[in-house]
């Protein structure tokens, strides 16, 4: 029994032991971890911000009641900053909560002990036009300018004729919209520009050389402009010859892939590490498209849906002299263009699972002849823009068509001209009605007309008497002859009724009732 107790106590203490080991190793790897992360992260941003710019944090800022707003960094005798900075610090100028040029200028002024600035920061500034407005003395020398937390300055192609030697230029957290396009191109000397924290869309004109840029922090920004400099294709990549971009802050930077929405469940904003991402899954996207002999598409990522996670995709196989619908499409097509082809059936629309996402197909100029094979397919449930101009279409069958614009929570359009529409009665009190009423949503209305009918009419523009009439029939004397039968037979009885009246009140038979020759039962009767 006490060798069992001691089993007992020996195997409770080993267990104990390796628990108490992995608890002290699973902390020494979650601190390591940590400490790792927060290196990297601290590596990436020294290493990524460069020395040739100077930002001064607020602390430094002098008072508002200060005699002077401007200090140099040697005034300061602050060693917590003093090795932060590897421009001459007697030539580094800090100036806070100015509201007038002049106040700029004088408070300037009485900060410098030497005739040049290497490095200005201007933080808390009220004056919209600062940065043109320093003396021109001060801004020759210049090679770091920061403009921060204030007002937008107004920066505009003048900023290199007052500055030309600056390197760094920092303008973040400013509240500013887009740079005028040519503000930056003539700034030969340019490294770096901080642009974060503020409203703008687009990019400026860069001059021709390597540039570091931190863009985060602008919620409109769109996507669009990051592709010439992370991906840029052929023509992109000679007009942006010697130009490279490095960006700065990828996490925090964001962009919109779209203005305006569109359609289905998606999120606009993306981090410039997940498009960088996209972009890499573009290229292999090309490998699941539609090719053949002697043709092959253009397939993109037209969208990004985050529930679930997935790319949606843009197909473009126009011009491929194509004659019928690509037996396959990528995952997730979304929209098709085989417009300028000679497809003649659009079968596997309507029964392809490939195509069942579809939300926008362009079929323009081709040899479609019918839209019936489109009836009951999740085409018809979901799309957005159907473009079908161009085409051999004869008809449009009312059947399709009334559920075009039923029971859908979503614009739709269509382009329908341009084909062979031949017109009869059914046409005037159908197709036209329908047409009228849904015109918003017809893009080429006026191009939809009767080429049965000579000169070409609009559909919308039919007059009855053009289509509704009845051709001659045998049918349509029936008609007479059944009237002018019944007309006759009135006739007879009235003339009837008539010899038997005068009979009964005068005792003959009137003309030509008494030249009717007599019956045999007439002979029989005299006789008796």
């Amino acid at each position: 029994m006490a060798d069992m107790s001691f089993g007992l106590e020996f195997y409770r203490k080993l267990f104990l032991s390796i628990a108490i080991f992995i608890v002290v190793i699973l902390h020494e790897c979650s601190v390591t971890s940590s400490s790792v992360e927060k290196k990297k992260e601290e590596s990436e941003s020294h290493e990524a911000v460069p020395d040739v710019c100077v930002n001064i944090p607020k602390d430094l800022c002098p008072s508002r009641e200060s005699d002077c707003l401007c200090v140099t960094l040697s005034s300061l005798n602050n060693a917590t900053y003093g090795n932060l900075f590897s421009t001459n610090l007697s030539k580094t100028v800090l100036c806070c909560h100015i509201s007038e040029v002049e106040q700029l200028k004088s408070n300037i002024r009485c900060a410098l002990t030497e005739n040049e600035i290497l490095a200005l920061h201007v933080r808390n500034s009220s004056v919209g036009s600062t940065s043109l407005s320093l003396a021109s003395e001060y801004l020759k020398s210049l090679t770091s300018l920061a403009i921060t937390d204030g007002t937008p300055p107004n920066i505009s192609r003048y900023l290199s004729d007052s500055a030309p030697n600056i390197s760094c230029l920092n303008l973040s957290r400013n509240g500013m919209s887009d740079l005028p396009e040519d503000a930056l191109k003539d700034l030969h000397f340019l490294q770096a520009l901080d642009l974060s924290s503020n409203n703008v869309t687009k990019f400026p004109q860069f001059p021709k050389k390597e540039l570091w840029i931190d863009i985060s922090g602008n919620r409109y920004f769109g996507c669009s402009e990051f592709l010439p400099y992370i991906s840029p294709n052929e023509t992109q990549l000679e007009d942006l010859d010697h130009l490279s971009i490095k960006f700065h802050n990828k996490r925090n930077t964001s962009c919109i892939s779209s203005k305006t929405y569109d359609w289905f469940n998606w999120i606009d904003r993306t981090t410039l590490e997940e498009l960088e991402g996209f972009l890499e899954h573009q290229k292999g996207l090309q490998k699941e498209c539609p090719s053949g002999k002697g043709y092959t598409c253009f397939c993109t990522i037209n969208r990004i849906d985050y529930n679930p996670r997935r790319y949606s995709v843009a197909v473009d196989c126009s011009g491929r002299n194509l004659t019928k619908l690509p037996l396959s499409l990528p995952p997730h097509t979304v929209m098709l263009n085989v417009s300028n082809n000679r497809i003649s059936s659009l079968e596997l629309l309507g029964r392809q699972s490939d195509y069942k996402e579809i939300r926008r197909f362009d079929g323009t100029d081709n040899l479609i002849t019918s839209i019936e094979v489109l009836e009951g397919s999740e085409f018809l449930k979901h799309f957005q823009v159907l473009l079908l101009s161009g085409n051999k279409l004869k008809e449009l069958p009312m059947y399709i068509l009334q559920g075009f614009f039923e029971d859908t929570n979503s614009i739709r359009y269509l382009n329908l001209g341009s084909n062979d529409y031949s017109c009869n009665c059914q046409t005037f009190y159908g197709l036209m009605d329908w047409l009228i009423q849904n015109k918003k949503y017809i893009l080429d209305l006026d191009d939809i007309v009767c080429t049965s009918q000579d000169p070409h009419v609009k559909i919308t523009s039919l007059k009855r008497e053009m289509v509704c009439f009845h051709e001659t029939d045998w049918l349509d004397y029936m008609y007479v002859v059944v009237l002018a039968e019944i007309v006759l037979l009135i006739a007879l009885i009235t003339k009837v009724t008539y010899d038997y009246w005068i009979f009964k009140t005068k005792g003959y038979l009137p003309w030509p009732a008494s030249q009717t020759p007599k019956m045999p039962c007439f002979s029989l009767t005299s006789l008796a």
